[in-house]
């Protein structure tokens, strides 16, 4: 007797006990099957002959049941991967990115670190250029790109970079401009055996210095026939104040980059936010402790910020500087300036020049201009 008949049989009360056990265990494997099946996905299932109508509602029921269960996963599913990345986008990589750049607490007076960072950097090896600032876009999922300005003599230069998840990628833009700025060029002073040689090369650039006209504009590479220190620069600021003093070339031993110090105005510490862990690094004196204190704590800012130092010395495929010991350095032996960027008329620069020479005892002081513009007088 098969299974149809005995299952007859059981719903009509006729089955015996053998054969009412016999239903009962079938039915119990059915359900665990069942069961079973609710929690798999699988392929569909063949169409059933019509002669087999209850089976054929049973396996709808089991398919109905399946579908609605695997809905559920996939919804339930996509929903949990859609707020993950919304989480992602605007809570948690944002939050990473600005931990690096943000610039939302300027009307505060509180700027990032990185924008603190990037005005310091620039001062220590861009004796041409002031940081101006960087703003950011999106830039795809988690990324920002980041626009950094720098003015140099020849105008603005800007340069780009990307910022996913807190992580900061390489520079690009037009590397020549940027280079421009002297960032890495040490080719402007003297060094070695040309220094203080020549003295006819020297007075022919002295005698065209003195014939060019006052509404020229010399910005000069003056090289010294020996270092100088911060109290001798301070000393020449006071009695040439005709000339602007631009920056300084400091010796830091480590043969790979120069070093500056900026003699003008400086922009860094967005007043004195920093000047309580850094003093001066917002210079408000140019006396020559100032400004001894002021190259110190720039090199100690930096050495505080080794993962940023690191990105922009990769670019210049330098390998990270070590400012620590640049500052151990200057603060036992004192700063040696074996170079000056100065700016004023060719006469001015020609008196600068001589006068030095006279003043110092310093023979066959070499100025080399590096760049000509155009100064408009008032009245």
């Amino acid at each position: 007797m098969n299974f149809e008949e005995l299952f007859q049989k059981y719903k009509d009360g006729s089955a015996t006990p053998e054969e009412t056990a016999q239903v009962e265990r079938e039915l119990s494997k059915a359900r665990l099957i069942e069961t079973y099946l609710a929690g798999e996905i699988l392929p569909p299932l063949p169409d059933l002959q019509s002669g087999a109508p209850t089976a054929q509602k049973e396996l709808q029921a089991v398919k109905r049941r399946i579908n609605a269960r695997t809905r559920r996963i996939v919804l339930t599913t996509a929903a949990g991967i859609l707020a993950v990345l919304l989480l992602l986008q605007y809570v948690l990589f944002p939050a990473l990115n600005r931990r690096v750049f943000d610039t939302a607490n300027y009307d505060e007076g509180k700027p990032s670190e990185f924008e603190t960072f990037m005005c310091v950097f620039s001062q220590l090896h861009m004796p041409f250029a002031n940081y101006a600032g960087g703003f950011a876009k999106s830039a795809g999922f988690g990324t920002q790109s980041i626009s950094l300005q720098f003015f140099g003599l020849d105008g603005p230069v800007v340069m780009e970079t990307r910022l996913t998840a807190g992580f900061l990628e390489g520079l690009t833009g037009d590397s020549y401009a940027f280079h421009k700025l002297g960032y890495k060029y040490t080719g402007n002073f003297a060094v070695g055996d040309s220094l203080g040689v020549d003295d006819r090369m020297i007075r022919e650039i002295y005698e065209k210095l003195g014939n060019m006209p006052d509404y020229l504009g010399i910005t000069a590479a003056m090289t010294p026939a020996q270092t100088l220190s911060i109290a001798e620069v301070a000393a020449m600021m006071e009695v040439y104040p005709d000339i602007t003093f631009i920056s300084a070339a400091v010796e830091c031993g480590n043969g790979t980059q120069p070093l500056y110090l900026n003699l003008g105005e400086s922009s860094i510490g967005f007043g004195d936010v920093y000047n309580d862990r850094y003093p001066q690094l917002w210079q408000t004196d140019t006396g020559a402790d100032a400004m001894e204190q002021h190259l110190e704590s720039e090199l100690q800012f930096v050495a505080d910020h080794p993962k940023l130092a690191s990105w922009l010395n990769e670019y210049a495929q330098q390998p990270y500087m070590g400012y620590q010991a640049m500052l151990a350095d200057i603060q036992k032996n004192g700063a040696k300036i074996y170079g000056l960027y100065v700016s004023g008329t060719g006469p001015a620069l020609k008196a600068f020049g001589e006068g030095i020479s006279t003043l110092y005892n310093h023979q066959g002081v070499q100025i080399n201009p590096v760049h000509t513009e155009i100064v408009w007088h008032a009245g």
